[in-house]
């Protein structure tokens, strides 16, 4: 099970936002793999022949963004062939637009959306990304919430996994339950008004403690109830 300590703000952006921050993930991830194996790893990977050699802009650590990359090797930025990219679509309709699309797997752990937030997690801690770009690759906050938002969305859904495959401290345990921080982020709102609707008695946004009295949660139930009043949802 992934562990992660970044809480992602609420937001809400396009499908073609969150797939460019999709392609430099890739990006990173190719070129650590021409250090791993050899240069043309990252090609193979991408399907793409080398034009320069190898000393072309996809290997250049001083190139964060994929789509410039891929026009200085005078290749194509489309990446629809990778299934990493249909599973973020998928995520995308389901957690940000509340669309179940047939083809998306269940959000469980050893199907695909729990490999591709497997791979997203790991390629954003890798060390050597890190240390190759001297620790200033972006962050991929849309990625990250993209995966949270359609979590979320399972539990309030009734579909949620049990255990999340990716999990952060003081996550409830069980799989009816959110976080006020998830809940936000369906309403589309900051963390602390979600707060301060949950400590006013007439707000319909009530909560349960955790067994050792710690944490608080929501239930699915309620969070569906009070979101349907909100704009952002």
């Amino acid at each position: 099970m992934n562990k992660t300590h970044d809480t992602p703000k609420p937001a809400r952006f396009s499908k073609e936002d969150l797939l460019k921050e999709v392609r430099n993930l890739v990006l990173l991830d190719a070129r650590s793999r021409s250090w791993v194996y050899d240069p043309g790893a990252a090609y193979r990977l991408l399907g793409w022949k080398p034009t320069h050699g190898f000393g072309g802009a996809l290997l250049d650590i001083e190139l964060y963004d994929f789509d410039e990359a891929a026009e200085g090797e005078g290749q194509s930025a489309d990446l629809g062939h990778l299934p990493l990219m249909q599973v973020f679509e998928q995520l995308y309709d389901y957690g940000v637009l509340g669309l179940r699309r047939q083809d998306m797997e269940p959000l469980e752990p050893a199907t695909m959306p729990a490999f591709v937030a497997c791979w997203m997690n790991d390629v954003c801690s890798s060390t050597l990304v890190s240390e190759a770009h001297n620790a200033e690759q972006p962050s991929f906050r849309l990625p990250r919430i993209t995966i949270d938002l359609a979590l979320a969305r399972a539990v309030l859904d009734g579909v949620g996994p049990e255990p999340r495959f990716i999990s952060r401290d003081g996550d409830p345990l069980d799989s009816d339950h959110l976080t006020y921080a998830e809940v936000a982020l369906l309403a589309g709102m900051d963390e602390r008004s979600v707060r301060n609707a949950a400590s006013k008695p007439d707000s319909g946004l009530t909560t349960v403690a955790s067994d050792d009295g710690r944490k608080s949660f929501i239930k699915a139930d309620v969070a569906r109830a009070w979101l349907k009043g909100r704009r952002g949802f």
